[in-house]
């Protein structure tokens, strides 16, 4: 029987609750009734809602092998593991939550500082005593002239809170 190549919403779903459940992709396109692994490449590139579905499912599945190093903890508890063996396991759960889930159970933790949704922090300048503001202004105006020179220095930055470093004269 030829597996199934054509996009349908009700395989997709089936595909991303076992997905969700913590199967890999292998496994899953291992069955009979699931297309095979490069048909599921495809749609991802083709068809942006089972993208979405796709990522979404394999968040939820780190949040599900992340659960797991709970139970590897109580199997050591109960000296049911040796400790050696627990720690290979945990690295292994670590790994995989981590890859699919990275936001939240991968290694690299990106702090990113801005605004509502991104948006860069807005900068009041009337806020500035009269001394910041020709700080800020005179870096700024050295920075547009090293610029323009060639010398490459980057323009002043202003603090989260809208005051700029004082320039000594």
């Amino acid at each position: 029987m030829p597996r199934q190549s054509e996009y349908t919403h009700e395989i997709a779903a089936v595909f991303c609750r076992r997905l969700m459940a913590g199967d890999s992709v292998r496994k899953i396109c291992d069955a009979d009734d699931m297309p095979d692994k490069s048909t599921i490449y495809v749609w991802l590139s083709e068809q942006p809602a089972f993208a979405d579905l796709y990522m979404r499912a394999r968040a939820i599945a780190g949040h599900a092998t992340g659960d797991e190093a709970d139970q590897v903890k109580e199997k050591l508890e109960a000296g049911e593991i040796p400790p050696d063996v627990a720690r290979v396991m945990l690295d292994a759960i670590k790994w995989s939550a981590g890859r699919k889930n990275p936001r939240v159970y991968g290694e690299l933790q990106r702090h990113e500082h801005g605004g509502p949704d991104g948006a860069p922090i807005p900068v009041r300048l009337e806020s500035l005593s009269d001394a910041q503001l020709a700080g800020f202004l005179g870096r700024l105006d050295a920075a547009v002239n090293a610029r323009a020179s060639g010398s490459g220095d980057s323009a002043p930055e202003a603090g989260a809170d809208g005051s700029a470093d004082e320039v000594s004269e």
